[in-house]
């Protein structure tokens, strides 16, 4: 079977390169053996010390050095890397145009944010923030989801009524119930209590005979009596003993215990002379929340559900974007192009939120009514789970929408321009961008224009 014209190229390359048929000596990597060397006589240093060699001070284990981006890398240790890397590095004769297709299809493959995925990824990182107990706890997390899913029994037709007749209020009440049941479990002191402790089954209610875990479960109660009234339920007090287990909840674990002490013993009697900073029981919480308690219980018109979801989406992407892209470019190219880079990202964390804002409204509301059904078939615990599932998929679509019509709008970042002219004029970088070029073209993924200047390349350095 004949060679493809890049890997005849590869070969011609070889053999002048190698001095002979390197493809009949397994020590050395070649188009011929898969460019597969023997592990023990692999030379690390190739391409400048870009390689995937044998490292003894590793036990004998292969060493995979690092690429800036690990496609790339993920090449080099495929076997692909070795004459493809030596063809960049020689090629100082390439012409601009040709390496311009090749950087701008790195920058197109690297851009995550322009990929449904990396809006999937995005979507998922928040959703594990908004979420953080339940990552953090996933046993009790289960479990409260068991203990919530008795007090929402769908076998009662006046509950299954109200189910499906208010999926949204229903499904807020029965994630708050989950979530006190999930605080109630037990937990290994010594490394899970460090924000937030269990609620106590010791520490009694002051002007109560109850322990704080009772006085939530007390609580839980009073929402199981109402909502087994079914169509005779009164929505308000369902929504504001939602909010009370809501505020029950609060940060009393060891760093914030350690705060209040640093805040009782210095600045509140500095600043106010008095010292007011403490550690504060579910009851005590929920008194001091009365405000929060009361606008909780409102129902959101549509523009303040979207404020509130474009306010926490845009500080999350705003954060990515200057940890990733605003700080490095001020680094590396300075302040003018720093500044292109604020305004280029604050532009984006401004048209993600948007659209994660509007796709997560919409969502809402077919998630609600999603999770209403299944929840009638399967449980209140998988139906509320679908529902925050249809709402999350929906938030990543609108995002992801947005930024693709940004993108269109704005061009390219000017991270990117720097990291484009940066891989062009260094070794380094012609080295990545041939051997991923080449990666995609081998297996079919690489658009036709990416192909000839791939080829262009290889007949420049053959």
């Amino acid at each position: 079977m004949g060679l493809s014209p890049i890997n005849s190229q590869l070969a011609n390359m070889e053999f002048m390169l190698y001095g002979g048929a390197s493809g009949l000596n397994s020590n050395v990597p070649s188009v011929y053996n898969g460019y597969r060397a023997n592990a023990y006589n692999c030379n690390p240093s190739f391409m400048g010390g870009y390689g995937y060699g044998y490292n003894p001070a590793m036990n004998g284990y292969y060493n995979p050095s690092v690429f800036t981006n690990p496609q790339t890398a993920a090449a080099t240790a495929a076997g692909l890397g070795a004459a493809a890397g030596a063809a960049a590095t020689a090629a100082q004769g390439i012409s601009e145009q040709d390496l311009n297709v090749l950087a701008d299809y790195a920058t197109k493959i690297n851009e995550g944010g322009e990929t449904f995925g990396g809006a999937l990824m995005g979507g998922l990182t928040f959703a594990a923030f908004e979420n953080m107990q339940n990552v953090k706890h996933p046993f009790n997390a289960i479990q409260g989801m068991k203990q919530a899913s008795e007090v929402f029994d769908l076998k009662n037709a006046q509950i299954k009524a109200l189910w499906e007749s208010n999926p949204e209020l229903m499904q807020r009440a029965y994630s708050q119930t989950q979530a006190a049941y999930r605080r109630m479990g037990s937990k290994w002191a010594g490394i899970h209590n460090w924000f937030a402790k269990p609620f106590s089954d010791k520490k009694i209610i002051s002007g109560t005979n109850l322990t704080e875990k009772q006085y939530v479960e007390s609580i839980i109660k009073k929402l199981q009596t109402e909502i087994c009234k079914g169509a005779n339920a009164d929505k308000e007090v369902i929504a504001k003993l939602t909010e009370q287990l809501k505020a029950a909840r609060g940060m009393d674990g060891y760093i914030p215990s350690a705060w209040n002490w640093v805040k009782n013993h210095t600045w509140n009697k500095i600043v106010s002379g008095s010292a007011k900073a403490k550690n504060y029981d579910a009851s005590e919480r929920i008194a001091r929340k009365a405000n929060q308690i009361n606008e909780g219980t409102k129902v959101l018109s549509a523009g303040a559900k979207f404020a509130k979801e474009f306010k926490g989406w845009f500080i999350f992407e705003s954060l990515i974007e200057g940890v990733t892209k605003v700080l490095p470019t001020y680094m590396e190219g300075g302040a003018d192009s720093g500044n292109k880079q604020l305004l280029q990202s604050g532009a984006k964390a401004a048209a993600s939120a948007a659209g994660w804002s509007a796709g997560r409204l919409a969502g809402g509301v077919l998630g609600a009514k999603a999770g209403a059904a299944i929840g009638t078939m399967f449980g209140p615990g998988i139906g509320t789970a679908v529902g925050s599932v249809v709402g999350f998929a929906c938030g990543c679509v609108g995002s992801w929408l947005a930024n693709k019509g940004l993108k269109a709008i704005m061009g390219k970042d000017e991270s990117e321009k720097l990291a484009e002219a940066k891989m062009k004029k260094t070794q380094e970088g012609q080295t990545q961008l041939v051997q991923l070029a080449y990666q995609k073209a081998m297996s079919g993924e690489a658009p036709k224009e990416v192909v000839n200047s791939l080829q262009n390349v290889m007949k420049q350095i053959a």
